[in-house]
């Protein structure tokens, strides 16, 4: 899961490119998600990207290790992950983000969201976008100034050196999958005969056969759609779930008992080991006039305690405190307490 262990969607063979973990989609017969100007509308899809449905329960554990110390850097397996659910976040304009449609990935790529759009057979949805993979060379020099110039509503995502390759290993296969343009002879693919072409900083990555290759009506939310399409290519970016039949390797047999791996189950917080999610119920009554997250019992100029504005339960001793206790786990305990 760390470095250098990525995932590899894509196959470069003698009879062309193919697709190896993802499934092809046929993007426009698909549904439109409707995202309304409420983020209520669509926040189920905002939840699903969260890291409760697309972890396993080790990458989970991992996960939460990684939170706590925040000068570790993510593994780019958990960071695309993240990523992901800050652009869904975004998208649906959940937790009080403003809704927007545009991310730039670092310094390798701008993403441009069309629409989100429901995979029916596969139960699941995608972002249709127009991907443009930033580069150093003579022809990124024209859509740069434009990019620099549009002055568009974008969220800018850093990410880290391991994650930016784990990215420029799957996008090429985001881009695979929904394709309707045939590779041509001079294909960067065939010549490198390996996908990503580089994954140096500032070097090429994916072919430039899809380049420019969407409907007419594409991205006809925003300003000169036509001619930033003319620099990208067509993606379609899944939540990337685990795998349901992901087993846990336990441990070589020693003199000394080791606990068994959690279950496999479909609930990922029953996986997880006892510390490293919040509390039951029934055991919340324990943080009751403290801090859920430190366990102080003001805030630090003396006040009294903050209340969540969603449960009325939960109390913190500042916004900091609320915010790594929503991240790990309060978020869904919230609507159970309000509930009750």
């Amino acid at each position: 899961m760390g470095q250098g262990n990525y995932w590899h969607p894509l196959t470069h063979h003698r009879y062309g490119v193919s697709l190896e973990q993802l499934h092809y989609v046929q993007s426009d017969v698909l549904p439109k998600l409707h995202i309304g100007p409420k983020p209520s509308s669509a926040a189920w899809v905002d939840e699903l990207a969260s890291a409760n449905f697309t972890m396993s329960a080790e990458e989970f554990r991992d996960y939460n290790v990684f939170l706590r110390h925040d000068h570790l850097p993510m593994p780019g397996r958990l960071g695309v992950k993240e990523t992901l659910k800050s652009i869904y976040t975004n998208l649906v304009g959940a937790e009080d983000y403003e809704q927007v449609a545009i991310f730039q990935l670092s310094d390798f790529g701008r993403l441009y969201v069309d629409s989100v759009r429901m995979d029916v057979s596969n139960q699941t949805y995608f972002a249709d976008a127009a991907f443009i993979p930033c580069h150093q060379g003579k022809d990124m020099m024209p859509v740069a100034k434009v990019m620099d110039k549009r002055g568009d509503k974008m969220v800018c995502l850093q990410i880290e050196e391991d994650e930016a390759t784990f990215w420029k290993h799957i996008l090429p296969g985001f881009a695979e999958r929904c394709r309707f343009w045939k590779h041509k002879s001079t294909c960067e693919y065939k010549i490198a005969k390996h996908i990503p072409i580089s994954t140096g900083s500032g070097k090429r990555y994916m072919c430039t056969c899809g380049i420019g290759a969407f409907p007419t009506d594409y991205l006809k939310h925003i300003k000169r759609p036509k001619y930033l399409c003319k620099f990208a290519v067509r993606v379609a970016i899944p939540v990337i779930f685990a795998s349901p039949i992901h087993a846990i390797v336990p441990p070589v047999a020693a003199p000394v008992a080791t606990p068994s791996p959690p279950p496999q189950t479909t609930n990922l917080r029953e996986q997880a080991p006892v510390g490293q999610l919040e509390p039951r119920l029934s055991d919340l009554s324990l943080k009751k006039d403290t801090c859920f997250e430190c366990g102080v019992g003001s805030c630090h100029n003396g006040s009294a305690l903050l209340e969540c504005a969603g449960c009325k339960y939960a109390q913190y001793c500042s916004k900091e405190c609320q915010r790594k206790d929503w991240k790990k786990g309060h978020k869904q305990l919230c609507a159970q307490l309000k509930e009750g």
